[in-house]
């Protein structure tokens, strides 16, 4: 994994988070998300996320740790209507000039291909 640019504020995806917790503390992704703790930003969305792919009641009480200690730091990140009418434009935008990758645009929403 690329290390992200110093001094700039970090939003993950899902996934990254979801592929620490997989691969384990050995792995590069994993350093990377604890390098980065102070200045990385959690999304509502990703948290609705994590707490959905929860499998048990412990899975569940570490994802409510974590999302309790972002809260604390005041480092969340709510889209607003506004938020999400701007990345529709920008998905139309990407659809018009890149047909091909079509299938593609959705996962950059919600994470499901749409035909």
């Amino acid at each position: 994994m690329i290390l992200p640019p110093r001094g700039r504020k970090l939003l993950f995806d899902t996934n990254v988070y979801i592929e620490a917790i997989q691969s384990g503390p050995a792995t590069d992704v994993y350093h990377v998300l604890l390098t980065t703790i102070p200045r990385t930003y959690l999304s509502a969305v990703v948290v609705q996320e994590l707490y959905a792919g929860a499998l048990d009641t412990v899975g569940e009480r570490l994802v409510a740790r974590f999302v309790r200690q972002t809260e604390r730091t005041g480092r969340l990140v709510i889209p607003t209507y506004r938020d999400w009418s701007e990345a529709g434009h920008v998905l139309a935008s990407i659809n018009r000039q890149e047909p091909a990758q079509r299938t593609r645009l959705a996962r950059l929403v919600n994470d499901r291909v749409v035909p």
